[in-house]
């Protein structure tokens, strides 16, 4: 660790560079990565995926590791208590304390109480909710979200903080639930530092479509919703399911479904693929197709472009008018005539057709990718925050 840098303790749910997760491993992965020559970052996890039962292999765990620019904690369950978390913070010089989440117990709601009754270090604090204020994410589970945030701001829980939303439409729901004299600073999420350097062309025939669902099993990225939209879909498809079951009756509903599509559409489950995989299997397929209730940033549309992969995506991302840049379509979830309709169209482009989607995606990741201007709003953000000044 250079003593010359400030430190950031980082705590997240779960971080595992190189493993295939959620949005918060990739937002987390690729901050440590492009500013980890500018700050020290420690970051403190669980020592285990979601719903599974097994700790991470070739991990220390409940000690420090040093993994790519940081240092990580891997916590074991017996160590996730209230007391534990209030030593651990003690125990663990930093500067300023980044909370990634908003309902998640040990890695956000006993940090802020600890904070809230001066039971902990005081330094600056940044809450990023994720994406669990949109309104696609506050659909599931919304009585008990909504008695907690009544709770949490009767007690002033998240008085005192600095704000990060990765978008306008994040700002706007955080706005929404809690005053408008919260300190937010808009600041996107960075991508990746890999760039895919050259185009790989794939072979498309009229008639056959390979399409990809690649994201959590959750009611909010709405698997059903694709499946239902395959009904009327002429052709022979082959939809193949890949990422982690986070709600397994949802999951078990989704089957159902599926048992109910006509025999040209095929559907397989092929569960979690690690981050090196997931080039190779963007490269087997046509589309990905996501109509999300939610996507704070969507990294797996990024990958798509960067990989030449076309999407087909609801309007509920940051991701807009991709038609107009040839790399996919967003379309508006109450128009589900027009996701059957371009599912069709997929399904009957020939090779040159194809070719302009696919170039198309893979120019646009590759514009994506080339911007500097993002890395340097982090940058700031972060000096700022570290100063406690007012982030805009």
């Amino acid at each position: 660790m250079n003593l010359d840098k400030p430190t950031i303790l980082i705590m997240a749910e779960y971080y595992l560079p190189g493993y295939e997760g959620g949005g918060i491993i990739r937002a987390v992965s690729n901050l440590v990565e492009r500013l980890g020559d500018d700050f020290n970052f420690k970051i403190i996890t669980r020592d285990r995926d979601i719903n599974s039962n097994n700790p991470y292999l070739n991990v220390n765990i409940d000690s420090w590791n040093i993994i790519g620019k940081a240092e990580v904690l891997y916590l074991s369950p017996k160590h996730t208590s209230f007391r534990y978390i209030q030593d651990l913070l003690w125990k663990t010089p930093c500067d300023l304390i980044y909370l990634n989440g908003l309902f998640d117990k040990i890695f956000s709601i006993f940090p802020l109480l600890l904070k809230r009754i001066g039971s902990c270090p005081d330094k600056p604090v940044i809450l990023a909710p994720r994406g669990v204020l949109l309104a696609g994410s506050m659909g599931s589970k919304t009585f008990k979200k909504r008695i907690y945030l009544f709770v949490s701001k009767k007690i002033g829980l998240y008085h005192d903080l600095i704000w990060h939303a990765s978008s306008h439409a994040e700002e706007k729901s955080i706005r929404q639930f809690f005053n408008v004299f919260q300190q937010i600073a808009i600041v996107p999420d960075l991508p990746p530092t890999v760039v895919k350097k050259s185009y790989l062309s794939r072979t498309k025939q009229s008639g056959k479509l390979k399409l990809l669902f690649f994201s959590r099993i959750a009611p909010v990225k709405n698997l059903h919703g694709a499946l239902e939209s395959l009904k009327h879909v002429r052709g022979s498809i082959q939809f193949n399911i890949y990422g982690p079951v986070d709600d397994q009756n949802y999951w078990e509903y989704c089957q159902k479904i599926s048992q109910q599509l006509p025999k040209n559409i095929e559907v397989q489950y092929l569960g979690s693929v690690s981050y090196a995989e997931v080039p190779t299997m963007m490269q087997a397929h046509h589309l990905l197709f996501l109509p999300t209730f939610s996507e704070n940033f969507g990294y797996v549309l990024l990958e798509s472009f960067i990989n030449g992969l076309p999407v087909l995506v609801s309007d509920q991302t940051p991701w807009c008018e991709l038609q107009q840049k040839n790399a996919g379509w967003d379309i508006s979830l109450e128009n589900a005539m027009q996701f059957d309709s371009i599912l069709q169209l997929c399904v009957d482009m020939n090779q040159q057709e194809y070719e302009i989607w696919t170039k198309g995606a893979w120019q646009y990741g590759k514009e994506c990718l080339q911007s500097q201007s993002d890395i340097q709003k982090y940058r700031l953000f972060l000096q700022r925050a570290l100063s406690n000044n007012q982030c805009k």
